[in-house]
């Protein structure tokens, strides 16, 4: 029997893989950070490669790569495909955005 990982948040290599495309359902909140409290994230939702709506938190690069391409304003972001790279950390999988499609890319910052 296979069994799935149940979450509402995008689980990378479960619920997307490298190189898949998703597309911006909304213009983000938010949220107060699971870690430490006196941060904030940003969460958006997705809507994945299966179809499903899925919540994904905002790592810095994805954030800089989406202003670089979309601009400052998130309600600009809606709707838009982004290509998705996962990335090795020290903390395990990261999701990054990276760029409209898969024929263009966009510099990543650290």
């Amino acid at each position: 029997m296979k069994l799935k990982i149940e979450s509402i948040f995008v689980i990378p290599h479960t619920d997307i893989q490298d190189g898949d495309m998703i597309k911006i359902l909304n213009e983000g909140e938010e949220r107060t950070n699971r870690f430490d409290q006196n941060k904030t994230d940003i969460v958006f939702l997705v809507l994945t490669p299966h179809e499903e709506q899925k919540l994904l938190r905002m790592n810095n690069t994805s954030k800089n790569n989406m202003i670089r391409l979309f601009g400052e304003e998130t309600k600009n972001w809606v709707n838009k495909d982004v290509l998705v790279e996962i990335r090795k950390t020290r903390l395990g999988d990261a999701i990054v955005l990276v760029s409209p499609s898969k024929n263009s890319t966009v510099e990543a910052t650290k």
